[in-house]
């Protein structure tokens, strides 16, 4: 297991470096103190790596070797200043690194960099800020690729909750990586990697966002926090070496050279009021004084984009109220800029160049010009002498957008004769602007760069819930139940949830209670519920719920059905719980027996996704065949395809757009809610399986999982078509800890490629066994549909072929002892609502195992406790006001 980082730091050895002569090999990392830009800099330039002297705050953790001399196998990590052109600036620094797998899971080693706690005695108050932009960017340059190849990681670490900001167990840390970063040579030279400011929630990470692996039952390193990514909030970062083992065994070592520059945000989240890129027509600049002088251009030193607007000023104050020169932007009449109801501040980059010669004359003054009531208002904001600003970097100023004294927030100057409604209307603002102010009588030069004029914040003005939502009805209709319901009244951009159970529902948390779909539209008040069953046509009842949810995210109470609506579902094929005795011989004869799943054009399953076609049957459709047991996972397809073109020998690029089949299935039962992102839950894993010709690709796993004609899987060409058949051992998968039992409801799709011209890029035809993969179920197991495993609609209860008992009874588990799984048996002599809940010894609870109307009978319920400790256990039947307990031992 990974140890938290607090003992790995405990047990690094950190040496201080000297801003000397510097070695040939170049130096350990290390820390030298505090950050030369202050603490934490002002974004977007995060880190620069100009120089071993003015960049000192990286220092490695997890035990780096810091001694030249040492075993190469081992950890080391060895700054130097490049000789090379650097992507921005003075220099980048160059890294010699290794990495060593010694743990079962591989091994891992970071450059970090954090804040203080504390500063001057006091709490940090000061972090970070990205929370206005919406990429995080760093640029590299691989010398010598890593061989084995490793991942790189960037690790934010969010000191949000009053967490410590230190990469300790105590902080909450988000995860991004790269599996190809350390070894992308080429073509040689610079590139960015780019990654979203935007939280995946726990799953595993990637380059899409930032991610809580594992969380919040057990995350990867330090506390779950809020399980939010607070931008507004960053304490430090972790640029991090990772991967598997590196050889065949876990003793290995892999090893690389890359040059670093340019840490940065980017992209603009909020309003963007102006970019400075270029002097547009809608800014305007003057003078108000009779002598002095000033130029306003655009130069190429900026925070993002092309261009700032650099000011450069001799400003006269010879006028009885004193001197300005003014930037002025404002719209033609009848327009507005963006609406900024919902933001909290403005934000303006701004870096002084040559600070104002005469200190304590001269400040800045930030106008907005509302023209909310036909009046033109004009709202005043001081922001004091940034202009003496001698940091020489570009630094952020937020501006509070509310009303205030002049210096806390706007307001209407007393020598303002304009007024209208006397409120700032954040929403009907017509223009801005920036002037520099100097109090009469005093000659002031320097020069002012402007960039990056945004909106910031998200401004939260509606708490109040909407009402709960009336009308909701539900009426049978062939194999799909019509649910109904009004729009709530008065409110304007609220979604609906609506809710399932085969028992009434109170709490749509409740166990048994079913997310069918999140975040529909106002105005839409029809979902139709699709039912389906295992295998057969037969009745089911479900009762429905739903509330609305706010532009705000406030949610309503809950509606519910107080009846529940009995309809026939439709019986669909399932996974076979007996495998088959298999052999990848293109012989499908071994499945008899088993019920394929159909998938056809036009037939109850087969979809084609918009923009693709296919004809009929002849053209594409397959049976498909997939069994299940505690082992491996089984699939086969005797698929009809009137022209054959498969994957060409050899071929690695674009191969989903030959003849080839997508496998997606989750190891979990889904009946709750569809992840929004592969992994949404601890210990659920969703897996996309491609069968691409030779080889047997999934996510989450390198290199080929199989390849054609070794023994499991296999690829055979036949007179109507082609056939598939694997076994995919979960072991291959990394599958760990998944029980298939009857009754699970696992989330799949198969995805059939149709291309008859032959070539690549040649696919015109996609068939599908989701109605909601409209090609895009790679993205997220949203769009995949599902089915069982197994005969039965829930997991592990079955209503046995028995006469009706008499009477209400819990029978003793058997067997008992048991391990790790025993079977429960009760009696139900009239329909009721019945409960069976699992307690420890302490009296809390571990499991519910029933929680639904039944009808009368005798029912069975497995009880798989691999997740338990050893020890004794009470279980607890629960029928209107009748409850009857057992007991029942749990020996490894």
């Amino acid at each position: 297991m990974k140890q938290t980082t607090t003992a790995l730091i405990a047990a690094a050895v950190l040496v201080l470096f000297s801003t000397g002569e510097l070695s040939a090999q170049g130096v350990a990392v290390a820390n030298d103190g505090p950050s030369t830009y202050g603490g934490a800099p002002n974004v977007p330039h995060i880190f620069m790596f100009e120089s071993l002297e003015a960049d000192t705050l990286f220092w490695g953790s997890y035990g780096f070797q810091l001694d030249e001399e040492a075993d190469p196998t081992r950890d080391y990590a060895f700054w130097d200043n490049w000789a090379g052109v650097p992507q921005e600036g003075e220099g980048s620094l160059i890294l010699d690194w290794g990495l060593h797998s010694d743990q079962d899971w591989g091994g891992s080693n970071a450059l970090q960099h954090f804040l203080p706690d504390s500063v001057d005695g006091e709490p940090r108050t000061e972090f970070y800020d990205f929370s206005d932009f919406t990429h995080i960017n760093i640029w590299y340059n691989v010398l010598v690729p890593a061989d084995p190849a490793a991942t790189w990681r960037l690790k934010l670490h969010d000191a949000s909750e009053g967490l410590g900001t230190a990469p300790t167990d105590e902080t909450e840390d988000w995860y991004a990586e790269s599996g190809s970063l350390y070894q992308d040579s080429e073509p040689p030279g610079w590139k960015m990697m780019s990654i979203p400011l935007e939280s995946l929630g726990n799953v595993s990470p990637g380059s899409g966002g930032f991610s809580r692996p594992g969380c919040p039952a057990s995350c990867w390193s330090g506390l779950y926090g809020n399980g939010e990514l607070d931008l507004d909030k960053i304490a430090g970062f972790q640029l991090e070496f990772t991967g598997p083992q590196f050889g065949p065994t876990a003793d290995s070592a892999t090893a690389g050279t890359i040059v670093y520059d340019n840490f940065h945000v980017s992209g603009i989240r909020y309003n963007l009021l102006h970019a400075f890129d270029e002097l547009d027509e809608n800014l305007a600049h003057w003078k108000n004084s009779d002598a002095g002088d000033y130029t306003l251009t655009v130069v190429d030193d900026t925070t993002q984009g092309t261009g700032a607007a650099e000011l450069a000023y001799n400003l006269v104050a010879d006028q009885s109220w004193g001197g300005s020169v003014d930037i002025h932007y404002e719209l033609e009449d009848g327009s507005f800029l963006e609406d900024m109801t919902q933001r909290t501040h403005l934000s303006l980059f701004y870096k002084v160049t040559e600070p104002a010669s005469l200190a304590g004359q001269i400040s800045l003054t930030v106008k907005l010009f509302d023209s909310s009531s036909g009046a033109k208002e004009e709202w005043h904001y001081d922001a004091g002498p940034i202009y003496e600003d001698t940091s020489g970097k570009w630094q952020r100023l937020l501006i509070p957008l509310k009303e205030g004294d002049g210096s806390s927030g706007f307001q209407i100057p007393s020598f303002i004769g304009e007024k209208g409604d006397n409120t700032l209307n954040a929403d009907k603002l017509v223009g801005w602007e920036l002037q520099l102010f100097g109090q009469a009588g005093t000659t002031t030069t320097g020069t002012i760069l402007f960039d990056r004029f945004t909106g910031y914040g998200m401004q939260v003005t509606d708490f109040e819930a909407p009402a709960a939502v009336e009308g909701l009805d539900a009426v049978a209709d062939e194999y799909k139940n019509i649910v109904s319901w009004e729009d709530v009244p008065d409110e304007s951009g609220e979604t609906y949830t609506i809710y399932a159970s085969m028992s009434p529902i109170d709490d749509v948390n409740a166990e048994g209670v079913m997310v069918l779909e999140r975040d529909i539209a106002e105005g839409t008040q029809l979902y139709n519920h699709q039912i389906y069953s295992p295998k057969v046509d037969q009745e089911l009842s479900y009762y429905y719920a739903i509330t609305a949810a706010d532009a705000a995210g406030n949610v309503s109470e809950v509606a519910s059905t107080s009846a529940a609506l009995t309809n026939t579902a439709k019986g669909i094929a399932t996974i076979s719980l007996s495998v088959p005795a298999f052999s990848a011989d293109g012989d499908l004869g071994e499945w008899a027996g088993i019920e394929p799943i159909h998938i056809a054009p036009g037939g109850d399953i087969g979809n084609i996704p918009d923009n693709f076609a296919i004809t009929d049957a002849a053209d594409l459709s397959a049976d498909v065949y997939i069994a299940i047991d505690d082992e491996a996972i089984y699939f086969a397809a005797d698929v009809t395809d009137d022209s054959f073109n498969p994957i060409p020998a050899g071929h690695l690029t674009n191969r989903w757009t030959f003849d080839a089949i997508e496998f997606y299935f989750g190891f979990y039962d889904g009946r709750r809610e569809r992840h929004e992102n592969y992994g949404a839950d601890e210990g659920e894993v969703d897996l996309q399986i491609n069968l691409y010709g030779e080889n047997v690709l999934a996510t989450g796993v390198d290199g080929n999982v199989l390849v054609a004609g070794e023994g499991d899987y296999l690829v055979t060409e036949t007179e109507t078509g082609y056939n598939v058949e694997v076994r995919l051992p979960f072991d291959l998968l990394g599958i760990t800890g998944f029980q298939p039992l009857n009754g699970t409801r696992v989330p799949i799709d198969i995805v059939i490629m149709d291309n008859d011209l032959g070539g690549q890029d040649n696919r015109e035809g996609i068939l599908t066994y989701s109605p909601w993969n409209n090609d895009n179920s790679w993205q997220s197991p949203l769009n995949w549909f599902y089915t069982w495993i197994g005969d039965r609609i829930a997991v592990g209860v079955e209503r046995l072929d028995l006469d009706v008992p008499q009477r209400f009874v819990l029978e003793q588990n058997y067997p008992n002892p048991f391990n790790p799984s025993t079977v429960i048996r009760y009696h139900v002599p009239q329909p009721e609502t019945i409960t069976l809940r699992v307690f420890n010894t302490l009296g809390q609870q571990v499991m519910t195992l029933v929680d639904a109307d039944q009808a009368a009978g005798v029912y069975e319920v497995r009880f798989d406790a691999s997740g338990l400790a050893s020890g004794l256990y009470l279980y607890q039947l629960q029928a209107g006001d009748k409850v009857m307990s057992k007991s029942m031992l749990l020996a490894r």
